[in-house]
């Protein structure tokens, strides 16, 4: 249930160098460090966190990214893929909440701060890259098994362990997980319907009214 979700572990990451599976050297802030003190969570995100696509990521309504915990064995029964928390390059693993559970402009406040659910994550292929594990951004689109982006409305101090609790749900029954599977859908009614949705962050908005 959202009202008992909560924080197990907060991420951090700077830009570093990775090598894929031929020998060839990438960049990205994909690979996070767990941090047990408290940290500052600002608009644009957490103290010390960098994004290195600026084109896809970052910004207001992409802040943080949240990530269930509880994927983390789907993920290994599913596709042998033996990883923990922050493997996915999130700032936030969540326990007690799912895609299919979480809802577009839900509010949560965590420690000093409040975010808002501003849209479903995009999965690309530096997931694959930075584990060496084809089908795996295939896997996520067919299970909405990607997270959630927050926008930060109320800056302040957090700490892993502390509960993420729901203060406020503007969209009921708009899961992440069903505005993911609009995205891939043909449903006009949908797309527009979803468009439609107060706090989803404009990109999303964007993808939505293309399709029609």
């Amino acid at each position: 249930m959202t009202d008992q979700a909560q924080v197990v572990s907060i991420h951090i990451g700077g830009i570093r160098e990775f090598t894929d599976a031929q020998g060839r050297p990438w960049h990205s802030a994909i690979g996070k460090e767990s941090v047990h003190s408290l940290v500052f969570l600002g608009m644009m995100g957490l103290a010390g966190d960098q994004v290195s696509n600026l084109k896809h990521h970052g910004g207001l309504h992409q802040a943080v990214l949240a990530y269930p915990v509880e994927n983390y064995p789907f993920w290994k029964a599913e596709l042998g893929l033996d990883v923990a928390p922050g493997a996915f390059g999130e700032n936030l693993a969540v326990a007690g909440l799912s895609e299919e559970e979480a809802c577009i402009g839900e509010t949560f406040e965590l420690g000093e701060a409040i975010l808002r659910i501003s849209s479903p994550r995009r999965p690309c292929h530096t997931l694959t890259k930075r584990w060496d594990c084809p089908g795996l951004v295939e896997a996520i689109w067919r299970t909405a098994r990607g997270g959630w982006y927050c926008r930060v409305l109320r800056e302040g101090h957090v700490r892993a362990g502390q509960p993420f609790s729901l203060i406020q749900r503007p969209h009921p029954g708009w899961t992440v997980a069903r505005v993911f599977r609009s995205v891939l859908g043909t449903d006009a009614e949908e797309h527009t319907a979803t468009a439609a949705l107060e706090y989803l962050a404009p990109r999303w908005k964007e993808k939505l009214e293309a399709k029609d």
